[in-house]
């Protein structure tokens, strides 16, 4: 996946990010490690660009580095604070395995949803249009 080349680019530590038409949050996971300092400056960034209001989350995934307790946490309590659901866009069964493994662990308490088909994510998405910027 590349970013469509109509929109602002924002890049954080872990990803390469842009609001969609929309007002998606829509974002590139890079393979890098997670930290919690690299997690609370993407949120940061995430607030500046949504102006701190929650919105769908549009995500492909591209991490091969395990979350550790405190990112774990940390996600969970800040993903209700910005997005209002979560597609993450995969075809990656190993990556599959390790976003359901981490809901498992770590439950979300916003609507999330794996899908490798980017048509099916973005409709899933359609039904929480209200609730974005």
């Amino acid at each position: 996946m590349t970013p469509p080349k109509n929109v602002i680019i924002v890049e954080t530590d872990i990803a390469t990010n842009w609001l969609s038409s929309e007002g998606w949050f829509c974002s590139i996971s890079k393979n890098v490690p997670l930290t919690v300092e690299k997690l609370q400056n993407h949120y940061l960034k995430v607030g500046e660009m949504t102006g701190g209001k929650p919105v769908c989350f549009l995500v492909w995934p591209n991490f091969s580095h395990s979350a550790t307790l405190e990112c774990r946490r940390f996600l969970q309590s800040i993903m209700p604070v910005y997005s209002t659901s979560i597609a993450m866009i995969t075809d990656n069964p190993m990556m599959k395995i390790g976003i359901n493994l981490f809901i498992k662990i770590s439950p979300v308490s916003v609507p999330l949803r794996i899908f490798t088909d980017q048509a099916k994510a973005i409709s899933w998405l359609q039904e929480f249009e209200n609730n974005t910027i």
